[in-house]
């Protein structure tokens, strides 16, 4: 069963769980080689975001045509084409000014395909409840007013992204994770080497997965750094790893300085990399450990989302509904515009930073409270970061956490969420 985080966060652990692993194989997503971006022109990524609702309005029409097959067929009307019958639109959702959207300020925005790219403002002061951010893609179906408005009735978000395929876990399961920053104040590592002895003394555990930041472009030591480059703190990093027996997966963050600053992330690259025992991915990744899917990324999109997602008489929780986002709209970056700390290569992103199934786990580093939560069938998982309090210098300040995953042997399928349930322990730990 799933292990709750203890609400008491004074004490070392968080929740309790003995747990035992036999040998697991790992496979990285298909990511796995730097990429070298180009400087896009508006017009080309304006083609990649107009593809993105067209894949949308096929998505709905396949998805209601199939549940309407002994009625009238679904049509999908311009948007911008004023009629005096209900019809349904597809379109993103865009705020007309430049501060945060808001009831007032809903605008959605048509494909060139359907509508030639038209905008026409949302009338939401009739739906019972809605969840909306910039960037989202929903069908509407209601009526145009004579302000030019269109007056919504009725919204309806994508279809979740298929379950996975039937998977048997032939093996106990066990591994920890943990995300930067890793180091203290005063570039210290102690934090670090104290995560990965607990990693290497803990039989059971058989590998770990880094996420960056690494080398943090947050931090006051790293910003005043002068006596050696970012690339040899972080090889000094990678040189403690070696030192410990135990098998590590690196995830790259924006925040890292010395690697690339365009999402999504390709791999670190190595010049002497003969240590197979640690494996780099990129940002996000999809992890296969023996068939247990693992949708992982550093990016904070909950963050992100949370501060500009509006919405009314939700009855599920924020974090719940916030990552269910993520599966309906397909990808693990769904807001535009992105957060000012995020550059987005669109065309990149539509092809490595999609989501085209649901994973068994979804792991993400964020500055919001950690948790742990099913949705639909999947584990959602907030593991905090492994040093909290980035102004502190001793490892008993450094507040931080870090997950250790088990998943006992089944030969149930795990894609059905109430058997992964069953067989799933987390913990969420002090460091």
């Amino acid at each position: 069963m799933l292990t709750p985080i203890a609400l008491c966060y004074n004490s070392k652990t968080i929740a309790l769980t003995l747990v035992f692993l036999e040998v697991s194989a790992v496979q990285l997503s298909r990511r796995s080689s730097p990429v070298f971006y180009n400087i896009s022109r508006r017009r080309h990524q304006i083609a990649v975001l107009n593809k993105q609702i067209e894949e949308f309005e096929d998505l709905f029409l396949s998805t209601l045509n199939d549940k309407e097959s002994e009625k009238s067929q679904v049509l999908l009307y311009p948007i911008g084409n004023g009629v005096q019958d209900e019809v349904h639109l597809v379109g993103r959702v865009v705020c007309d000014s430049a501060g945060q959207l808001n009831g007032q300020s809903i605008v959605l925005e048509g494909s060139s395909r359907t509508s030639k790219c038209n905008r026409v403002r949302l009338d939401v002061s009739s739906l019972p409840s809605y969840s909306l951010f910039p960037g989202q893609i929903v069908l509407v179906s209601g009526i145009y007013t004579n302000d030019g408005c269109f007056h919504a009735k009725q919204l309806t978000d994508p279809p979740l992204v298929p379950r996975p395929i039937e998977t048997k876990v032939k093996t106990d399961l066990n591994f920890m994770i943990a995300s930067g920053p890793f180091l203290l104040a005063n570039g210290n590592l102690s934090a670090f080497e104290e995560l990965l002895r607990r990693a290497e003394e803990d039989p059971s555990v058989q590998s770990l997965i880094l996420l960056g930041p690494f080398i943090d472009e947050r931090s006051s030591y790293v910003q005043n750094l002068q006596d050696k480059t970012y690339e040899q703190v972080f090889q000094d990093l990678i040189e403690k790893i070696k030192s410990f027996r135990i098998k590590t997966i690196l995830i790259p963050s924006l925040r890292d300085i010395h690697h690339d600053l365009i999402y999504p992330l390709s791999p670190f690259t190595i010049n002497d990399n003969k240590d197979l025992a640690i494996l780099y991915g990129c940002e996000p990744s999809f992890v296969s450990i023996d068939g247990l899917q693992c949708a992982i990324t550093s990016t904070d999109i909950l963050c992100h989302l949370s501060s500009e997602e509006i919405s009314l008489n939700q009855t599920t929780e924020r974090m719940c509904r916030l990552i269910r986002h993520l599966f309906q709209q397909h990808t693990f970056y769904p807001l535009i515009p992105p957060n000012e700390s995020v550059s987005i290569e669109y065309e990149q992103a539509m092809q490595y930073a999609k989501i085209d199934s649901l994973p068994h786990l979804f792991i993400t580093s964020s500055d919001l409270r950690p948790f742990i939560k099913f949705i639909d069938s999947v584990c959602a998982i907030n593991i905090g970061r492994l040093v909290k309090n980035q102004d502190s210098t001793m490892i008993n300040n450094a507040s931080g956490t870090y997950a250790k995953i088990f998943l006992s042997k089944t030969d149930d399928d795990i894609s059905n969420g109430t058997i992964l349930n069953d067989h799933l322990h987390i913990q969420i730990l002090r460091l």
